[in-house]
């Protein structure tokens, strides 16, 4: 006998191949096509939840914009640090879309327009935005027929509106919900989490309301207020950082990269609107604080400058008068001409060393004493110093009242030039501070998206049918990976030797014959040989009657015992119908209905009642004559159980039982015996040693290997030797029907066969 652990191969995965360690296809398409109906559901489920997810699921609107950064320099730069402004970087695309989406810039919009205040209709749970959404018309929307019972419960249903523009509750109580609810004539009704009235305001005035005993004050203006009387609506403020970053999540800046400096914006919200009005706002703020940053530089410079020129302005007036009071004290008023020379020179050096100077100061407003702009000055000005020390000593060889008039005459000239330098600057930089433009250039503007781009609903009903049809699949493969029971002959024959005598197919004609008596409403003998003798069934049974034939040649006796490892097999039908068939073919068949505890062949054929018959035979109560019974069936004749006996075994054991069966097999030219399931009752095992061939009954799909190997094991040790199989109601499960070849040989018999007879 085989080893048990080898039965899995075969049995436990349909779809493998005994041969080979491969997948057999033609056994998994099989499993794919029986398992249609499991699939179809599995769409039907994935589609359905793909349309509940759609309707409960907020459509998100989606607007853009598109901005050019701008590389164009800084003019205050170019007025006053050229040297400077030429070494600065410019501000990359990437580091401007940073900035604008920082704190600094998002927090204003949050700021101005109010989003870190939530104000929204209460919905019933998962449905009810679903259904609000879908509202249509002027008014306000009525709950679904399902959920009328909920019409008064203050849930809003569609059309109901809200606008907050201020709400401040007290420190500590941010994220806390608060109720409002309208009373009519544009008033509402403050309350708290649990519904406590806290005050009563009215819409366009501002409400201050005074919350406990600690003093904690609340502040609330709606703007405007649009629902029944009744109608429930919930108010929150967020945190500021966590409003400023829902802000963030949604706001999407891409440089691109085909075209340097430009950047695509995209704001997603739920409300249309909201979602221009968001994306228009940060861009104002961002253009503002960027024009702003811009001109910073000019509005420091000029803040410098303005300190310098009063002092300037009062050395140029100090020096004017010193000079003219010593042309008055020495009655000069002309320098010679060598005088003049060095006077011009030494003017335009410390004019130059002057504005150098102030360069320097203005850089290190900007930069460390070792920035490269601020060692290149420092370098110029040093190499004005060794200049200005040759013209000193040039001086020091002038008369001495030359000496004087020079110094006096040289310090207004540069005190006169230097002014007059940083008021034309000052001036300068007035323009540039207010002609400052930003370097971010709106190409364009957001505007109300009106279609939703999410969620995509094509999309959506594509991956569900995808989905639902792959889990179906798989669910398919799972449960046919899980089923133990036999499909395949080939298996039985393979693992335990048992040698099929007939796959016999499932039958619709006599599954209704079987309804029919089950329902007491036969209409004569319920014979599938009468009601459809050219079926592939019958031709299957005729296959079994040319086996048979050959099987007798070496089988003891004529007596045909018919088992099975448990009930509801088909043993009754298939020993009528075999009856039947060998009938037709001329010989005299007996069927003896051997299960005389539930047998029930008599009402198959239609005669009469179980007694007398088997039991009666046994116990001596009735003779053969008057058991053995005719049927519709020419030369076929049947012994039904006879009275139900409280000892079916004995009766069995008993020598009475051999004697009959010595009688019938010598009147009969066949003798077949339906017996009880053999793992059930031991019938089966006394009945078996003396028929001379004995089949075992098996339901296709329905019995595991390892009963199988049970019966047979059963019957062996009991003396009976079991000759072979007969597979009963093939193609009942579609995957014997689409995976088996056997299955298609039968539909293609059945063709050539009708075809032959209709041409008869």
């Amino acid at each position: 006998m085989n080893n048990p652990g080898d039965h899995q191969t075969g049995v436990g995965k349909q779809w493998a191949n005994d041969d080979e360690d491969s997948i057999d296809l033609n056994a998994l398409v099989g499993a794919v096509l029986a398992g249609w109906p499991t699939i179809l559901i599995a769409i039907a489920v994935a589609l359905s939840l793909a349309a509940f997810y759609l309707f409960v699921t907020p459509p998100i609107y989606t607007t853009d914009a598109l901005i050019q950064v701008e590389s164009n320099q800084n003019n205050a730069r170019f007025a006053f640090m050229q040297s400077a402004s030429g070494m600065e970087p410019e501000v990359p695309a990437a580091a401007e879309v940073e900035i604008l989406k920082s704190r600094m810039v998002i927090g204003q919009v949050v700021d101005r327009l109010g989003l870190d205040i939530v104000a929204q209709p209460v919905y019933f749970p998962l449905v009810g935005q679903g259904f609000a959404r879908r509202h249509e018309g002027d008014g306000y929307g009525q709950p679904p027929f399902s959920l009328d019972f909920l019409s008064n419960r203050g849930l809003a249903w569609g059309g109901e509106q809200i606008k907050v523009t201020t709400f401040e509750p007290p420190a500590g109580q941010l994220n806390v919900v608060f109720g409002l609810e309208p009373v009519g004539e544009g008033r509402y009704r403050l309350l708290d989490r649990k519904g406590q009235l806290l005050a009563e305001g009215k819409v366009g005035e501002m409400l201050t309301a005074q919350l406990g005993d600690e003093g904690d004050v609340l502040r609330l203006f709606v703007q405007r207020l649009n629902a029944r009387d009744g109608t429930l609506f919930e108010l929150m403020k967020r945190p500021r950082a966590a409003a400023i970053s829902s802000v963030q999540n949604s706001l999407v800046a891409t440089p691109s990269r085909a075209a340097a400096g430009m950047v695509t914006l995209a704001y997603e919200s739920t409300d249309p609107a909201q979602a221009a009005l968001v994306l228009n706002e940060t861009l104002n703020v961002y253009q503002t604080q960027n024009v702003e940053r811009r001109s910073a530089e000019a509005e420091q410079t000029l803040q410098f400058l303005n300190e310098q020129l009063p002092t300037l302005k009062a050395d140029v007036e100090s020096a004017e008068a010193r000079l003219n009071k010593f042309k008055v004290d020495n009655s000069t008023a002309d320098l010679t001409q060598e005088t003049a020379i060095v006077l011009q020179r030494s003017v335009e050096l410390d004019q130059a060393r002057a504005e150098l100077t102030q360069q320097r100061t203005e850089a290190l407003q900007r930069f460390t004493a070792s920035h490269p702009v601020v060692e290149s000055i420092d370098s110029q000005i040093a190499q004005l110093d060794i200049e200005r020390s040759r013209i000193a000593s040039r001086i020091k060889r002038l008369p001495d009242i030359e000496q004087v008039a020079l110094q006096l005459q040289r310090d207004l000239q540069v005190s006169t030039a230097l002014y007059v330098s940083l008021l034309n600057r000052s001036q300068e930089l007035e323009v540039v501070k207010s002609g400052t433009i930003g370097s971010i250039r709106i190409i364009d503007t957001p505007v109300v998206p009106r279609m939703a781009s999410k969620p995509k609903s094509g999309l959506v009903i594509a991956l569900s049918l995808v989905l639902g049809t792959l889990l179906g699949a798989l669910l398919v493969f799972v449960i046919d990976a899980m089923r133990t029971g036999v499909e395949d002959p080939a298996i039985t024959e393979k693992k335990l030797g048992l040698a099929t005598y007939g796959s016999i197919p499932y039958s619709e004609i006599q599954n209704k014959l079987a309804r029919a008596l089950k329902l007491k409403k036969p209409q004569g003998a319920n014979i599938l040989a009468l009601a459809d003798p050219n079926s592939i069934t019958m031709e299957a049974l005729r296959s079994v009657r040319t086996s048979l034939h050959f099987a007798r040649m070496d089988a003891p006796n004529n007596i045909i015992m018919l088992t099975g490892p448990e009930p509801e097999l088909g043993k009754s039908f298939v020993s009528v119908n075999l009856g039947a068939v060998l009938a037709q073919a001329g010989e005299r068949v007996l069927v003896v209905d051997g299960d005389m505890r539930r047998g029930h062949i008599h009402k198959m054929l239609g005669s009469g009642s179980r007694s007398p018959g088997l039991s009666d035979l046994l116990s001596g109560t009735a003779t053969l004559e008057q058991c053995i019974r005719s049927t519709e069936v020419d030369q076929l004749f049947v012994i039904p159980t006879g009275a139900i006996p409280p000892n079916p075994s004995e009766l069995l054991v008993h020598q009475r039982f051999v004697a009959l069966l010595g009688e019938l097999s010598a009147i009969f030219d066949h003798v077949i015996i339906d017996t009880p399931p053999a793992l059930a009752v031991t019938d089966a095992s006394i009945i078996g040693r003396h028929a001379g061939i004995t089949l075992v009954v098996l339901k296709a799909g329905r019995h595991p290997l390892r009963m199988i190997e049970d019966l047979i094991n059963r019957l062996n040790r009991a003396g009976v030797t079991v000759r072979g199989s007969l597979f009963n109601q093939v193609g009942l499960s579609r995957k014997s029907r689409y995976g088996y070849k056997y299955g298609y040989r039968y539909a293609g018999y059945q063709y050539s066969y009708k075809a032959k007879a209709k041409d008869d």
